[in-house]
């Protein structure tokens, strides 16, 4: 996170949801993106369908694509491999979709001052997951931030924060809602899918089925560090 110098940097808008959901299957529907074609065309005018580089859906031209540009960011000093610290974090930069900066309507800057030392608009997102309860974007202008707070069985709280630089000045460097349509939108369309498949889980005819080890690795990522938690909790 270096490049970015967050401390150096502001909240420059907050928004909090309610979604009538668990907060568990909140984090199951942001852990898989099976979902993402049909439900989120303004996040897949920028952002890749991969979840990482070691998706095994990834395709060819993405980490031709990868390779290419992580020899701009070495050059930069900017960290890019993917590092895991065990199911619970999990740190990656990826690229965004060519000709796309960073996400937004345009995939074009929603900020004139960039964050930190970075000099290249290009750098994708940098991509920080914080089990059980936080995703994280960070862009070249921009970060997004996600943390998201159980209520009650049936209720969650998700919390959205768009950071830029300190010295940036709203209405001149940017525009708040050019900041955050993007994810205003994705975050409504995971709100209604969530509560959807709450209300699917409640009926008395429901039936848990399997996961896809292709298109739901991160699902099942998600639950083996769920139930290696909740069994150390047990023998504790």
């Amino acid at each position: 996170m270096e490049p970015y110098d967050i401390e150096n940097s502001k909240v420059a808008v907050q928004v909090t949801i309610e979604e009538a959901a668990n907060w568990k299957l909140v984090i199951e529907n942001n852990r898989e993106c099976y979902h993402c074609n049909g439900s989120h065309p303004e996040l897949l005018g920028s952002i890749l369908e991969w979840d990482d580089t070691n998706d095994p859906r990834a395709s060819d031209e993405f980490l031709a694509q990868y390779d290419r540009q992580s020899k701009a960011w070495d050059a930069e000093g900017i960290p890019h491999k993917h590092v895991s610290h065990g199911l619970k974090n999990r740190i990656v930069r990826m690229p965004l979709k060519e000709g796309t900066h960073v996400m937004t309507m345009d995939g074009k800057a929603a900020c004139s001052k960039l964050m930190g030392r970075i000099k290249n608009p290009e750098l994708g997102s940098m991509r920080i997951l914080h089990l059980p309860n936080s995703w994280n974007h960070m862009q070249s202008d921009h970060c997004v931030v996600f943390q998201v707070i159980p209520v009650s069985a049936q209720k969650t709280l998700v919390t959205t924060k768009w950071l830029v630089h300190k010295d940036a000045v709203e209405g001149v460097d940017y525009d708040v809602d050019r900041l955050r349509a993007v994810w205003d939108a994705t975050n409504e369309q995971d709100k209604t899918l969530a509560e959807r498949n709450q209300l699917g889980i409640n009926s008395i005819g429901y039936e848990p089925g399997p996961y896809s080890e292709t298109f739901e690795f991160g699902v099942i990522n998600f639950i083996d560090w769920y139930s290696e938690t909740v069994r150390k909790g047990l023998e504790d």
